[in-house]
């Protein structure tokens, strides 16, 4: 059963932008211009260089959590199996820590960046755009939540025999549903990536990064265990995936290894997605 195999867990980045909308300028733009509704002016409260850090440590956090975990349900719950766990909960560790150095950094940084927007923005300034610093450390943060996928069995509420049995078949309905978005969302990931390799690499003059042989390896290393539903399919697309992870230089430089690796990926895509 997957509740005996893996877990939810949600990720909550929170961020300060350093950005603001000025409803004064938007609205002297479109006198200037005459007009309305035509567009709105935000403006960078610090620079953007200073924030920039903050910015991809976001993006490399969620980054890793999917590439880690799979779709679940509409609150941003994923999937995570319980084989990943620990390496899932080193790599996104590592990840929080550098991102809460970062803002600790930035919060430090902030009075003296305030006084340089000031200088800068001259007459957009607002102080009222800015947290104050005693806040502005607490506008940045990560939480990880993790709960079990839920089991029919296990509702205990002694609400009458009838309703009890309704609740369940909900319960194993919406754990249906979500596997399915799971099962799907793994599909379409092993999908993409094979089809990139045809694409990539059915023309020789085609360029590409080493990422895209990078891209299948990463793949191929989590699906064992990604695959919590035991599909003997996944099990043989990753065996057949295994065969896609050439060297890239030899991709660009020999044509009989790009022909070979093009007619794998080909056949993977008409052998199990079309």
């Amino acid at each position: 059963m997957i509740n005996e195999k893996a877990m939810i867990v949600t990720l909550t980045i929170s961020t300060w932008s350093g950005k603001a909308f000025d409803r004064k300028v938007t609205k002297e733009v479109e006198a200037a211009h005459g007009t309305t509704n035509a567009g709105r002016f935000n403006k960078n409260l610090v620079a953007q260089d200073a924030i920039k850090e903050m910015t991809r440590l976001s993006g490399a956090l969620r980054q890793f959590h999917y590439a880690n975990t799979l779709a679940w349900d509409d609150n941003n719950g994923r999937l995570l199996p319980g084989s990943r766990y620990f390496d899932y909960t080193k790599g996104i560790q590592a990840l929080v820590d550098e991102f809460e150095r970062a803002a600790d950094s930035f919060a430090t940084s902030y009075p003296e960046l305030r006084r340089e927007a000031e200088i800068k923005l001259n007459g957009m300034f607002n102080p009222a755009d800015y947290p104050s610093t005693d806040t502005i450390r607490g506008k940045f943060g990560v939480t990880l939540k993790f709960r079990p996928v839920q089991d029919a069995d296990d509702f205990r509420v002694n609400v009458g025999k009838e309703a009890e049995d309704e609740i369940r078949k909900s319960i194993m309905a919406d754990v249906k549903a979500s596997s399915d978005k799971a099962f799907n969302d793994m599909a379409e990931r092993m999908k993409d990536v094979v089809a990139k390799v045809a694409e990539r690499t059915s023309d020789p003059d085609n360029k590409f990064h080493d990422s895209l042989i990078e891209n299948v390896k990463e793949l191929v290393n989590v699906l064992p265990d990604m695959n919590v539903f035991g599909n003997k399919d996944v099990d043989r697309i990753t065996q057949e995936m295994r065969e896609l992870l050439v060297n890239p230089d030899s991709l660009r430089k020999n044509d009989l290894v790009r022909a070979k690796t093009h007619t794998k990926a080909k056949q993977i895509l008409q052998d199990y997605f079309v």
